[in-house]
């Protein structure tokens, strides 16, 4: 869906010198083979380019499969389909651009366990004037720190 949408993003196609749309397999093996810190380092170097004095961010997070074989195949090879990663974003929300992620392998963990990581890496880059979250990061130990 990523390749689908990036049909569309024209200036940011223009902004990361994209002369071609890269397959979206491409993606995957890039996904595989990326180091967290470099990743991380990444994300950050985009947040200082826009010059930005405060964050106003957002933090959520989503379930994602494992594996990358398509729905058929693992019914037929009868793979186990419970092999889970929890992804946790928090964004500007008035840039719209990534700050800082975290992924798990634990899908089952409440997502409040993500949230002081989060908030600690995306403070270090720049400071945060709003933090938004949605009702499953409601916890009182949350909102006491």
């Amino acid at each position: 869906m990523f390749t689908d949408w990036l049909v569309e993003a024209y200036y940011l196609r223009l902004f990361l010198q994209l002369s071609k749309i890269p397959h979206y397999t491409t993606l995957q093996k890039f996904t595989d083979r990326i180091n967290v810190v470099m990743l991380r380092k990444i994300i950050s170097s985009f947040i200082l380019f826009t010059g930005t004095r405060h964050i106003f961010t957002s933090i959520d997070s989503t379930g994602f499969k494992i594996i990358h074989a398509s729905e058929y195949y693992t019914s037929r090879a009868k793979l186990r389909r419970k092999r889970y990663a929890k992804l946790s974003i928090g964004a500007d929300v008035l840039q719209q651009i990534v700050c800082s992620i975290k992924i798990r392998r634990a899908p089952t963990r409440h997502d409040s366990i993500d949230f002081r990581p989060l908030i600690t890496r995306i403070s270090k880059i720049k400071p945060l004037s709003v933090v938004v979250t949605d009702k499953a990061y409601d916890s009182e130990d949350l909102c006491t720190s």
